[in-house]
């Protein structure tokens, strides 16, 4: 029914009706998620700002630039290496009170995996100790480790020979210094040699020479 004077709605004027009801809830729940989203990031840049504020100054902070500031040294060892090397690092430490070092450190056991994922994010240490391989391996042209001839001002170069400086070389710049070499130590069997008649082998191929010529 309707009422007297007043024209029935056609059925255009239905359908139109209904759309806009229908655009006008969607357009009320995307308000509310749209509102949902700025206090999720709203939240999100509190937290963040948060934690630049409070985080130290290596990792980006709003300190004074009077602070220390801050390098990381990295190593693998045992026990007693981890001690004397955290000795030292306290000793450099009040030497150079302006300059703070955060050790990361470990037992060799996966050490080349956590270096390796440090390398690939570039979130290395600034001084590391690495084995020998590690140059050419991470640093083939040179440039994945810093120029150490750069710093002669400050790092006393003459101490080390030039064939000392040359196994720290990776095409031709000096990315890493000598502190330690390892020695191969052979044993041998002197009871095992006199039974056979043999004289204490004098290099590393004489070992092979004796057993070639006593294999059945």
């Amino acid at each position: 029914m309707t009422r007297r004077g007043s024209k029935p709605k056609s059925k255009p004027d239905q359908t139109s009706d209904r759309r806009k009801a229908a655009m006008a809830a969607a357009s009320s729940r995307l308000m509310r998620y749209v509102t949902m989203t700025l206090v999720v990031l709203l939240a999100i840049m509190g937290l963040l700002l948060y934690h630049y504020i409070t985080t130290d100054q290596s990792q980006g902070s709003l300190e004074s630039t009077d602070a220390p500031a801050t390098i990381y040294y990295s190593w693998w060892g045992n026990d007693p290496r981890h001690q004397y090397t955290l000795k030292g690092l306290r000793a450099f430490r009040e030497k150079n009170p302006d300059i703070r070092v955060r050790a990361r450190y470990g037992v060799w056991n996966s050490f080349e995996k956590r270096y390796d994922a440090f390398m690939n994010a570039r979130d290395e240490s600034d001084v590391m100790q690495i084995n020998y391989a590690w140059v050419s391996h991470y640093s083939p042209d040179g440039t994945r480790y810093y120029d150490l001839r750069k710093l002669s001002d400050v790092i006393d170069l003459s101490q080390f020979s030039e064939e000392d400086l040359a196994f720290g070389e990776s095409n031709g710049v000096l990315n890493a210094l000598p502190i330690a070499y390892n020695m191969p130590v052979f044993y041998y069997n002197q009871d095992l040699l006199d039974h056979y008649g043999l004289q204490p082998p004098q290099d590393l191929g004489r070992p092979l020479c004796h057993g070639q010529g006593h294999v059945r």
